[in-house]
């Protein structure tokens, strides 16, 4: 009976302290709802919104909820209800034990309701269960079971006020001291917050918190890069403390990134050492400091101090007390030295006794001038990565091999921009500083021993003792050697080790002979009694450790070989590391040796160098799959445990051999011998030797004595038996034919002069030798294309590209190609090039027809034609560069090859243009095409007018005249058939290379005219250019908005007028596109801290607010029975984005400023 009072004294003593806890939590909570430092974010008048981030654990029997983290900030966005996200899901460990989502919940309410909340879970209550009791809007059924733990007071303790400094105040303390910092990057705040006591907990097991899930390292890795890029905050380091908590960030506005203090430089403009006045030399000595206006303070009465510094030294702290008013009006500091650095704090009255509390602080470094480095690029081309051929056709890294391979070599100058003046001693301070550091750089854990004889004795030496006090510790739990070539010397220094608290693991490979090997052990030589197969060194390791046995017994000594399961002589592994892992197992340290233990300092010097923590990790787990010879890092091998002798792995593989077949190729005979045999008519010269073709052709001065280079000495000989070569060439079947051609091209290729030679030949067979060089290149089995490169074969698949093109699809590349801004010529296959000559030389006609047959050819039957195609068109375009007759463009016109057709009115459009000024009086006509032809050609004649145009600045009379009777022929031949997709690339084709430039004169000078045709419906008009606009506003798929001044103030001016004609059926769905569009960016825009953490996408979204709010403004007074949806887009949008204070593009600023809405 006495033990069970005690028991219940105890259990009574127990709860009745529970009590007490859970009372001072309760007091202490509403304490912190009372603190004015947090009227900014637990007042009732103030909106909020709570923000919960979940981690959900999904076992096979059930599914656990952790409160990862949580705040509450103010926000100008309030509609009391409850939001979901998920924000990553369906992570799991290798072993599958379970799935880990994280999900966000976002809760908008006033402050008083959101502390009052968590009151209510500080009783026990779920989430919802508060709600409830509090008359709020319940939350989504995933989050509803959600509470602070039965118990509350055992997991957290309140934690009181404290300041945060923002992140370049932070900066400025070392790591190991740095505390959590401003989730903003430009405002500094008050935090409070219920602070989680059990943080290592939130990744334990359901029932046994204590006990760390499967994987916890991977999963709280995985949680932390999640929150982190949810919130900007530093989980990974200095705000790793955060976890598990609930805070509140009391910001000095309402807006979490808007600043209530501002301040401007005092420029003033110096003179140059030679007295000349220098608009580049900028000298800031004054600030002057500006508190916003407007703002409800508890108090008038200020503390403001600027802190001014030059280089790194205070030049200014001063302190003025002032009133509210006065600060409003602007404060000047002045120093007497260049100001490099701004630090302002503002201070509060808290009460009549002279008490001030910390209310703002910033620190703004001023950049004065920019270093730039512009690229003038020059070598532009592919080169292949041997190493990495394998995977060049990998779907998931073929984008980056490409990447890789592409060569672009740019030369660089670099130039300096707004110089500003330096104090005299900067330069010399940064200077000294410099040399300082070089000669007394910062101490790291990397040591260099010299070879043999170093600065305080043998090296070796030196070595040995580094070895014994890194191992000397007693924290450490393991130490790690990975070493191919570790022997007796590396067990020495182990065994030098004074601590016993720590094991040494060796992991080696002794199948590789090293340097202390003696001859390769023969089979007679190995002790019959032991009949040990082992390798040397292997043998060598096992004596060295028997004679330390005493020691080494004490020392937990390891020693794994990995080991072939078949004969081999290849080490498994090069790297040497050393790995040290602390008492918890886990790699706290690492070193990277260039040599062995065993031959350190001794042949070669030894560098060790620190691995770096952010890869220590993934070296570990290399090493772990050493230790344990797991495949693909060790294949076909076991992990042998050499001491104390145990066989780890003892997998086994199949013996294979790989052998390498060096491959012998013959010489190649002379290329020209077939040509030289039929033009000298001596058929012996075919399977003659080398020297005598030699000696017959020097016979007939074929080639020079000394250089044995091709020459023609006597042309009246050469051309006579060209005439007797070209008769009986033409008359060769198909194979004897093609590798005559070949024979003789590579004899061209060698000449000087060559075409008067072919050009020659030409003429003695013409038609006749065209149409048989034609029938050779259709003919395709018979083509030798052989020796195409890589580079090549890139070329012929864009040729035979651009050949497979429609019509339409053909005509940028086409202009481009005529242009001369495509540098991809073919080369090498002569035979090739010469036979297109030929038969360009002999009838232009003909290279037509051969593509026309090979086209339709291509359809069905691939190889040698796509080369011969190729060579075709690249052939063709030089031809046309040079010579474009009107005969062959029309020939092209006409042709049944779409491209073809698409390169005619290409060539057409540059014999229009050939005159800079367009005075040549020329007719735009392209009879030859269809009419939906000649309005793609005709659009992309616009296109390279306007391209004319912009580069002179403005469109002159002749352009313009041009334009308005290529605009008459697209007007006459627009057909009704065109759909929709066809229309919008020719107007977009109209506008040049911006889309929606010269947007007033196309709807103007030719849209409204085909509206009145009857040609375009009028909704159809308007929104070609309002979808140009919402395309534009929207951005790019790199998430880039750029507004153009001031082509895209006409494209919007022009929107906002033709507006008002737009159908109220029309208007009503593009309305729901902008609401859409609005929507997303008022999310976006209400992130918190979205500025400090993402300003791209910030600042994409501000500057589409800006220009969505200048077009509705624009729109309003002439949009007639569209104003009121015009009205409720505008008062849809969030204040933040119509703000123009804050925008980066001085255009669009202005632009925003100068429209208005009533």
């Amino acid at each position: 009976m006495l033990i069970t009072l005690v028991l219940l004294d105890i259990i009574n003593e127990k709860g009745m302290s529970m009590m007490r806890d859970n009372n001072q939590l309760f007091y202490n909570f509403e304490q912190l709802r009372l603190d004015k430092k947090l009227e900014n974010i637990m007042n009732k008048a103030v909106n909020c919104q709570l923000q919960l981030w979940m981690l959900e654990i999904c076992e096979e029997k059930r599914i656990s909820q952790r409160l990862l983290y949580s705040w509450v900030i103010p926000t100008d966005y309030c509609d009391g209800k409850w939001y979901k996200a998920d924000v990553e899901v369906k992570w799991s460990p290798n072993t599958g034990a379970y799935k880990a989502n994280i999900k966000k919940f976002t809760f908008y309410s006033s402050g008083e309701s959101i502390s009052s909340l968590f009151l209510e879970l500080l009783k026990g209550n779920s989430i919802s269960k508060a709600c409830e009791n509090l008359n709020l809007i319940k939350p989504p059924k995933e989050v509803s079971e959600f509470s602070l733990s039965p118990s509350p007071e055992q997991l957290y303790v309140v934690r009181p006020p404290v300041f945060l400094e923002t992140e370049s105040i932070n900066l400025l303390y070392k790591d190991y001291v740095r505390p959590i910092q401003s989730p903003s990057r430009y405002v500094s705040c008050i935090s409070a917050s219920l602070f989680h006591l059990q943080k290592m907990n939130i990744w334990g097991e359901s029932d046994l918190p204590s006990k760390p899930l499967d994987c916890a390292d991977e999963l709280v890795r995985f949680c932390i890069n999640a929150l982190k890029k949810e919130t900007g905050l530093k989980f990974e380091g200095s705000d790793s403390s955060r976890l598990g908590n609930i805070e509140w960030i009391a910001t000095p506005l309402l807006d979490p990134e808007e600043s209530p203090i501002d301040f401007s430089t005092v420029k003033e403009n110096v003179s140059d050492q030679s007295d000349n006045f220098n608009l580049k030399a900028i000298s800031f000595r004054e600030v002057e400091v500006y508190l916003q206006s407007g703002l409800n303070l508890t108090s008038n009465k200020l503390l403001i101090r600027c802190r001014l510094r030059n280089n790194h030294e205070i030049v200014l702290d001063q302190v003025k007390l002032v009133d509210t008013k006065i600060a409003e009006q602007g404060l000047r500091y002045s120093a007497n030295q260049q100001v490099s650095r701004i630090q302002l704090t503002v201070w509060i009255a808290n009460s009549e006794d002279g008490e001030w509390d910390i209310w703002y602080e910033q620190d703004t470094p001023l950049m004065r001038e920019m270093n730039m480095a512009m690229g003038l690029v020059g070598l532009q081309g592919n080169v292949k990565l041997s190493t990495i051929q394998e995977w060049k056709n990998s779907k998931k890294i073929e984008d980056r091999i490409q990447h890789y391979e592409k060569v672009k070599q740019t030369s660089y100058q670099h130039s300096n921009i707004a110089g500003y003046v330096h104090d005299p001693w900067n330069p010399a301070s940064e200077e000294i500083k410099n040399y300082a550091e070089r000669l007394f750089p910062p101490k790291s854990k990397g040591r260099f021993f010299k070879k043999g004889w170093g600065d305080n004795g043998p090296s070796a030496l030196s070595f040995a003792e580094w070895f014994k006090s890194i191992t000397n510790n007693t924290e450490s739990k393991l130490i790690s050697i990975i070493d191919p070539y570790f022997d007796t010397v590396g067990i020495e220094l182990i065994a030098h080790t004074p601590t016993t608290n720590t094991s040494f693991e060796v992991i080696t490979c002794t199948q590789v002979v090293s340097n202390d090997d003696k001859a390769e052990t023969k089979l007679s030589e190995i002790d019959p009694q032991k009949k040990s197969l082992d390798p040397e060194r292997a043998n060598r390791i096992k004596m060295g450790c028997e004679n330390l046995r005493l020691i080494l017994s004490r020392l937990q000594l390891k020693i794994l070989d990995i080991r072939g399961n078949q004969s081999g002589k290849a080490s498994y592994f090069h790297d040497r590391y050393i790995l040290i892992y602390d008492s918890n197992g886990n790699v706290s340290e690492g070193y990277h040796l260039s040599n062995s233990l065993q031959a350190a300092t001794k042949f070669d010097p030894l560098l060790i160098t620190p691995i770096p923590p952010d890869i220590l990790t993934k070296v570990a787990n290399y090493v772990n799959a050493l230790r344990n010879a797991q495949p693909p890092i060790v294949n076909h091998a076991s992990a042998i445990q050499l001491y104390p002798e145990k066989v780890v792995n003892n997998a086994t593989y199949e013996y294979g051999v790989k052998r390498n077949n060096d491959n012998s190729f013959s010489k190649k005979i002379s290329k020209t011998s077939l040509f030289f045999a039929e033009l000298l008519q001596d058929p012996d010269i075919v399977t003659a030797n080398i020297e005598s073709i030699k000696q017959k052709l020097l016979e007939n001065k074929l080639i020079d004595p000394d250089s044995f280079q091709f020459v023609v000495e006597n042309e009246e000989f050469i051309y006579k038996t060209l005439n007797g070569f070209s008769e009986k060439l033409v008359y060769k079947e198909y194979r004897k034919f093609s590798l005559l051609w070949w024979s003789f091209s590579i004899w061209l290729a060698n000449i000087v002069s060559y075409e008067k030679y072919l050009y020659k030949v030409s003429d003695y067979q013409g038609v006749k030798l065209g149409e048989r060089i034609m029938s050779y290149l259709i003919d395709t089995p018979d083509v030798i294309t052989k020796g195409i490169n890589e580079t090549q074969e890139i070329t012929v698949h864009q040729k035979n590209h651009f050949l497979n093109h429609n019509f339409k699809g053909s005509l940028y590349d086409a202009y481009l190609s005529l242009d001369g801004s495509y540098d991809n010529r073919l080369y090498g296959q002569y035979h090739l090039q010469f036979a297109i000559k030929a038969i360009l030389y002999i009838q232009p006609s003909l290279i037509i027809n051969t593509i026309e047959k090979l086209h339709e050819k291509s359809k069905y039957q691939k190889g040698n034609i796509s080369v011969v195609r190729a060579y075709l068109l690249d052939e063709l375009i030089i031809h046309l560069l040079f010579n474009p007759s009107h005969n062959l463009i029309k020939l092209l016109l006409l042709s049944s090859v779409p491209s073809l057709r698409g390169l005619g009115s290409q060539a057409r459009w540059f014999q229009i243009s050939e005159v800079e000024d367009f005075s040549k009086p020329s007719t735009y006509d392209l009879a030859e095409l269809s009419i939906n032809e000649r309005i793609f050609a005709f659009s992309e004649w616009i296109y390279h007018l306007r391209v004319k145009a912009n580069r002179l600045g403005n469109e002159s009379k002749e352009i313009k005249d041009v334009r308005i009777n290529i605009y008459k022929q697209i007007q006459e031949c627009w057909p009704n058939n065109l759909s929709e997709s066809d229309k919008n690339y020719i107007l977009r084709r109209l506008s040049g290379p911006s889309i929606g430039d010269w947007s007033k004169d196309i709807y103007h000078d030719l849209v409204l005219g085909l509206v009145q045709d009857q040609k375009i419906e009028s909704d159809e008009s308007i929104l070609f250019w309002i979808n140009i606009l919402l395309e534009k506003i929207e951005g790019s798929k790199g998430g880039y908005v750029t507004f153009y001044a001031p082509t895209d103030i006409l494209l919007t001016e022009l929107c906002a007028s033709i507006l008002p004609n737009l159908s109220k059926e029309t208007w009503n769905a593009k309305v729901k596109q902008f609401q859409k569009l609005i929507n997303k960016c008022n999310r976006e825009v209400r992130l918190p801290f979205e500025k400090s953490n993402n300003f791209h996408n910030w600042n994409k979204v501000k500057k589409q607010g800006l220009w969505l709010k200048a077009f509705f403004e624009l729109a309003y007074p002439a949009a007639n029975d569209k104003k009121i949806d015009i009205a409720e887009l505008l008062n849809r949008m969030d204040k933040k984005l119509m703000i123009s204070s804050d925008s980066t593009d001085q255009d669009l600023y202005d632009f925003a400023n100068q429209t208005t809405y009533p």
